[in-house]
């Protein structure tokens, strides 16, 4: 588990980095959050609270795409890794905009559609930002390549079903 560091409030939006993008630290709030790791990164596009990111890998500074994210999506022809949740801030970031992700751990993500007695492994949904149920009995081929981009990246299990603890959402763990 990393380090933590003193003084840092996971919630702050910055205006410009303040530390290292890409940074990673153990969760200073503790509590049930106790575990996780959260990382330091720069938006690069408007990332609503609890949507799943990825790393932008078509932005410009190529040393800097593994800490540039935007909002996760499958398009059917393609998906991404999963990198993230963005639910330390507590307000959306725009394009430009420095702030904490949790990457490992437990964490508040849009979903759709999910039932975690049933069918706990998520891969990014059609709907940019949110996570879906991988299912096994005929998966789609947008389901193939989201199963795919998932065991490449941050594998994404839920905890509760969408709903809990509010409309849209549920409780997962990233790994």
């Amino acid at each position: 588990m990393p380090a933590t560091l003193m003084g840092i409030d996971p919630t702050k939006v910055d205006t410009s980095a303040t530390l290292p993008i890409g940074y990673e630290i153990a969760d200073p709030r503790g509590g049930i959050l106790a575990g996780n790791t959260i990382k330091y990164v720069r938006a690069n596009a408007t990332i609503a609270v609890n949507n799943v990111v990825c790393c932008d890998v078509a932005f410009a500074t190529t040393t800097e795409r593994h800490a540039t994210v935007v909002n996760s999506i499958n398009s059917g022809a393609s998906t991404q890794m999963i990198e993230g949740v963005s639910d330390c801030a507590t307000v959306s970031v725009t394009s430009g905009q420095f702030f904490w992700i949790t990457v490992k751990g437990r964490a508040t993500a849009k979903t759709a559609a999910v039932t975690a007695a049933t069918n706990p492994k998520l891969g990014v949904h059609s709907v940019s930002g949110t996570l879906t149920a991988i299912t096994a009995a005929t998966p789609s081929n947008a389901e193939v390549i989201a199963g795919l981009a998932a065991a490449s990246g941050k594998q994404a299990m839920a905890m509760t079903d969408t709903g809990t603890p509010s409309a849209g959402l549920s409780f997962i763990i990233l790994s």
